[in-house]
């Protein structure tokens, strides 16, 4: 299972959180780790997002770092359990509102693919409105 993931290399989130070309995409970076089933269960549904062109659709671009070999950026962004979820628009990271829960800089949590799909659409379409804050539709 772990084979069908492509994961990411901090570089290259960099390259497309820092990139000012005329598409207005949004960056969702998912934090996984290979050795629990349920992080590695969300890193495949990512994956089968880039895959099927949904995230391209959906004006977002879709990565998956391996947690553990990026523990520093999981302290970076108070990550303490995986999967979790960091969101950038024109280079400035989201905050996250959820339901009975305090805004964060990141989303926590095992999700469907159609679920993961609505978080992406809520995040875009508050940052089309110039919002650096979103609703997730998750509770």
């Amino acid at each position: 299972m772990a084979e069908s993931v492509r994961w990411d290399n901090w570089e290259l989130i960099q390259d497309a959180v820092q990139s000012t070309g005329d598409d207005l995409l949004l960056v969702v970076v998912c934090f996984a780790q290979k050795w629990s089933p349920t992080s590695l269960d969300t890193a495949v549904k990512v994956e089968n997002i880039r895959k099927s062109g949904e995230a391209d659709r959906n004006g977002a671009q879709a990565f998956i770092i391996n947690a553990d070999e990026e523990r520093g950026r999981c302290w970076e962004f108070g990550i303490k359990t995986t999967p979790a979820f960091v969101f950038y628009w024109k280079g400035k990271q989201l905050s996250v509102q959820r339901l009975l829960h305090d805004n964060d800089v990141k989303l926590t949590g095992s999700f469907s693919e159609q679920t993961l799909l609505k978080v992406i659409k809520a995040a875009r379409e508050s940052s089309l409105r110039g919002v650096k804050h979103f609703t997730a539709p998750v509770s």
